[in-house]
């Protein structure tokens, strides 16, 4: 984190753009990995979004309801 801080913007030679700001969220923001033999069924229980391979391809963020919260998804 220090190093991007200290060097994002240095060096700028176009200064049209705005400068780049990083925000950390520290636990504002949670991952949970949800793996296993068992996980598809899992993820079945708890959400009506599609959840497959198909919907979600490799590296793919979508926003879905799980369970009773709103969450961003990833594959």
């Amino acid at each position: 984190m220090r190093w991007f801080e200290e060097n994002l913007n240095r060096n700028r030679s176009n200064q049209d753009y705005d400068t780049v700001r990083i925000i950390p969220h520290g636990t504002g923001k949670v991952g949970l990995h949800v793996a296993g033999p068992n996980s598809g069924k899992l993820m079945e229980k708890i959400t009506d979004a599609d959840t497959s391979s198909e919907a979600f391809r490799f590296m793919d963020i979508q926003e879905i309801n799980m369970a009773w919260y709103l969450v961003w998804w990833d594959v």
